[in-house]
């Protein structure tokens, strides 16, 4: 019952109430409600639970759904590398984010940077050097596929609308 309260109120003070209950579960109910506000999502992004951030991450950060700026950079700076993992498949993760993923302690994390469609060549050039194989190894693939198809550069921005003035 309380369950189906937090994901049906459009209560703000209500859903900042929740946002600190000692239920996880709870916790994770506020951010499936699309009328949380930014700071309550905000708040759960530095849950003391890594379970409810990594739930932030995978229900904030999809192909759908643009996320805030404030929301990747809080999750960028997470200490849980399944979070920084779901950055770094996020589409609308911005460039200057993907360059610190690219340096991630992590290697699955800077792995899946190497990887995705439109992570900006400069990154592309900093992984390439990677101390991983794996990793050099499919950035220098990413590469080869561009040098192929200079023309397609339609993957290749790493842009998120709000981080232009920040790069």
């Amino acid at each position: 019952m309380a369950r189906a309260r937090v994901l049906n109120t459009t209560d703000a003070d209500y859903l900042a109430r929740v946002a600190t209950d000692p239920n996880a579960l709870l916790r994770m109910c506020v951010v499936d409600n699309p009328h949380a506000p930014l700071p309550v999502v905000l708040q759960l992004a530095g849950d003391s639970d890594a379970d409810v951030r990594a739930y932030v991450a995978r229900q904030r950060l999809t192909e759908t759904h643009q996320a805030p700026l404030r929301l990747i950079e809080t999750l960028a700076a997470d200490d849980d590398p399944r979070i920084r993992l779901a950055l770094a498949r996020y589409f609308y993760t911005p460039r200057h984010v993907l360059m610190r993923l690219a340096a991630d302690d992590d290697v699955e994390v800077r792995h899946t940077v190497a990887n995705r469609r439109n992570v900006p060549d400069e990154v592309v050039a900093v992984l390439c050097e990677d101390r991983d194989r794996h990793v050099r190894g499919a950035a220098r693939y990413t590469a080869r596929q561009r040098a192929r198809n200079p023309r397609d550069r339609r993957h290749r921005s790493g842009a998120h609308p709000q981080a232009a003035n920040r790069e």
